[in-house]
């Protein structure tokens, strides 16, 4: 059995449909329990079956040795500086699904995030060295994954520091959509695109989901596999590249507008993944470029 937490999100929707579409075991969705309402008849056809998170939690016993969990459940709002609520959902609750999991032989690939490295200036290595929170939502990713670091198991344990993830299922995300979202809807709502200023020297990796997705499977497939790793493609580029990929599909304006002084303080202004321990594990596979990737989500979007 493969159980996906978050599975109602951005990357678990995706996640579950390419799971169920190569047939690589039944699939259980665990999610927020209004979540699964809101999801359950787009993702029936995937999967039978559902659990609330909070009943997840309370029946880990009903995971069997050698099942996955791929834990992509987490409160994901970098703008929520709600500690108590943030380190519950990103901390304790990971926690505590880890501690079963290392002690009955369950494989465990969850979600990290590219968040922990702040500003960047040290470089983006997994390592403690490169690791510099500036948020809430970051010091919660990283206190997990430093959690995970003191353990010695003997059954599969993934942490994957996603990048900026970008592509169709992210409709609900609201403020956390990607750019590449934010700026369609600003093209079909007005016409008018609105980067920040400066944006032609804001870079970051950015990931299509699909190549998300891949990497995960990856996990699947190498069960002897542990550790934490980047997931992104190493190839940063700016808001503005955004800007005009998407002028080749639409006709719009481009109207600039100043950054908010509380989150120019905390803005990640540069990301690049460095992928030297993923390629070192055996990972060969190529990433979407950036004007392939918005090429693939214009036709979902456009549908």
């Amino acid at each position: 059995m493969i159980y996906v937490t978050g599975g109602c999100g951005f990357i678990g929707r995706n996640l579950v449909k390419k799971i169920n579409k190569l047939h690589l075991d039944e699939v259980c969705v665990v999610d927020l329990r209004s979540s699964i309402l809101q999801q359950k008849h787009n993702l029936a056809p995937f999967t039978k079956q559902f659990i609330e998170y909070q009943d997840f939690l309370q029946n880990l016993n009903i995971l069997q040795p050698n099942d996955v969990v791929f834990h992509q459940g987490a409160c994901t709002n970098t703008m929520n500086y709600d500690p108590v609520e943030m380190m519950y959902k990103n901390f304790e609750y990971s926690k505590i699904l880890f501690d079963y999991c290392s002690r009955n032989k369950v494989r465990l690939i969850y979600a990290s995030s590219a968040a922990v490295y702040g500003t960047g200036q040290t470089g983006f290595y997994e390592t403690v060295s490169c690791e510099n929170p500036i948020n809430v939502y970051s010091q919660s990713k990283l206190l997990f994954d430093n959690y995970v670091r003191c353990f010695n198991f003997d059954t599969q344990i993934v942490g994957l520091r996603y990048f900026n993830v970008y592509g169709p299922g992210e409709e609900n995300k609201g403020k956390m959509a990607s750019t590449v979202y934010q700026f369609y809807n600003q093209i079909k709502d007005n016409k008018i695109v609105h980067p920040f200023e400066g944006s032609d020297k804001f870079l970051r990796d950015f990931i299509y989901i699909e190549d998300v997705i891949n990497v995960n499977l990856f996990f699947y497939h190498n069960p002897h596999l542990s550790g934490l790793f980047n997931c992104g493609t190493g190839n940063p580029q700016s808001f503005m590249e955004i800007v005009e990929e998407l002028k080749k599909y639409f006709e719009f304006d481009i109207i600039e507008k100043e950054m908010p002084k509380g989150l120019a303080e905390k803005y990640q202004k540069y990301t690049k993944a460095d992928l030297t321990e993923l390629k070192n594990i055996g990972y060969r596979f190529p990433f979407m470029t950036l004007e392939q990737g918005i090429g693939k989500y214009i036709k979902v979007l456009k549908k």
